[in-house]
């Protein structure tokens, strides 16, 4: 076949991998009722990688992943002793080989060497499956199918809130977030008016489906983003067409019913964050629900938030270094030690909102600060990246962007590294872009 003699097997499976991680839904049911799918799958594809690399069917670009792995590797080393204190081993051992599959899915994409075409085609696979989530999205809302309706009280008219078959709604925002930066930057860079009119649509899609979400926290993220690519690529970004864009957004959210209570509700939590008491408060006060009556309504999560970080935070500092067990944080919450240790969070059932307060609880302090060190040195490599290829760098801005909103939002108040859908895109993103940005064969073309 013609794409076998232009193309790895490498670099086609990580194509289908990427189809199967994103199309498939966050439900699908294990192999043979125990084998988790999406880590399968992420095995295989470094198998192959590996396999290639061992043939010379491949070769591997020149990126420094070094302090990649040791920082990450550390972190894996930390969690090791969790297998002592864990009330399931076996859970403990599948969370671990969880968290391995993503340094080496991360490895893969970041270190497989690239042409130009090639990051196209993988760019319009992104691309195509992007559509593809944001028109089912649509039909979700427009047919009312598999609505996720917790929440949704709050927004008059709302008929529900669209997740694309992600975990969540908030899963489904942090990945309109992940992607719709980049869609923005190739509308700018788009000169031919067809192309350019349909990155535009795509944007405009994109942004009703995250309004459909109805999740402020995924709405106030995409505006940091988006207001962080301004500044950084301000020249590039911030033109007629991209005001164009904005006006057509802001009057299509005007006709979506619950759409304005949403958006100013999402504008009195930023206002929050820099004022005590906020002046929008008074426009409309029928929408600050209080915590009790979120709980009544069903949103028992939302209305408890601060008891189960505090839950998490307790169990952490009883258990600093060898926490309770990788990913056996409910099985302790069930058992009697807990009942009898924290008689106060009796009605306490689920995790903390907050990878880190979780990762504290689960496997202690020092996991927390390895992994707080490979976020570190992956902001390293971005500025890096861009300061030693400026002609590429506009790639790196945008993924610093990115990077911030999940980092401050999705992993400090939400546990989506747990997530074996949404982090591996963004470390798909995060490589690629580090895998661009770094290709000085593209600075010379």
């Amino acid at each position: 076949m013609k794409i076998l003699k232009e193309h790895s097997v490498s670099f086609i499976s990580l194509n289908i991998y990427i189809i199967l991680l994103i199309l498939l839904p966050k439900n699908i049911p294990n192999i043979f009722g125990v084998i988790p799918v999406r880590i399968t799958l992420t095995y295989l594809l470094f198998i192959i990688f590996m396999i290639d690399k061992y043939k010379n069917n491949i070769a591997l670009n020149n990126f420094n992943f070094k302090w990649l792995w040791i920082t990450y590797g550390l972190f894996l080393l930390c969690t090791l002793p969790s297998m002592i204190t864990t009330r399931s081993l076996i859970t403990t051992i599948y969370t671990i080989f969880k968290f391995i599959s993503y340094i080496l899915f991360m490895y893969v994409v970041t270190k497989l060497k690239l042409d130009k075409d090639e990051y196209k085609i993988l760019v319009k696979n992104i691309l195509i499956l992007s559509i593809f989530k944001f028109i089912w999205g649509l039909i979700e809302y427009i047919f009312e199918v598999n609505l996720f309706t917790v929440g949704a009280y709050k927004y008059p008219g709302a008929k529900g809130r669209v997740r694309a078959f992600f975990f969540n709604t908030i899963y489904y925002g942090a990945y309109i977030n992940l992607i719709t930066a980049y869609i923005l930057y190739l509308f700018n860079k788009e000169k031919k008016g067809l192309y350019k009119a349909l990155l535009g649509i795509i944007v405009v899609i994109a942004f009703v489906n995250l309004l459909l979400t109805f999740t402020r926290s995924s709405f106030l993220v995409f505006f940091g983003i988006i207001f962080l690519v301004f500044i950084f690529l301000r020249k590039k970004i911030v033109n007629r067409y991209t005001i164009g864009l904005v006006v057509i957004c802001l009057a299509i959210a005007s006709f979506i019913p619950g759409s304005k209570v949403f958006m100013l509700s999402s504008a009195n939590d930023a206002c929050k964050l820099v004022f005590k008491d906020c002046p929008l408060d008074k426009f409309f006060p029928e929408d600050m629900m209080r915590e009790e009556e979120d709980a009544e309504m069903g949103d028992y999560s939302l209305a408890h938030r601060k008891l189960f970080a505090k839950t998490g935070i307790a169990i952490g500092k009883d258990n600093p270094l060898t926490g309770i067990g990788f990913g056996s944080y409910i099985d302790y919450l069930n058992s009697d030690e807990f009942k009898v240790k924290y008689p106060q969070f009796k009605n306490v059932f689920t995790h903390p909102h907050s990878s880190y307060i979780l990762m504290f609880s689960e496997v202690g302090i020092l996991a927390v600060i390895a992994f707080t060190c490979f976020m570190g040195v992956i902001f390293g490599k971005l500025i890096k990246g861009i300061k030693e290829n400026k002609i590429l760098g506009d790639i790196g801005y945008i993924t610093i962007a990115v990077t911030i909103g999940f980092y401050l939002v999705n992993i400090a108040a939400e546990n989506i590294i747990y997530d074996t859908q949404v982090f591996p895109i963004y470390l798909l993103i995060l490589g690629l872009s580090l895998n661009y940005i770094n290709n000085k064969k593209l600075v010379k073309e």
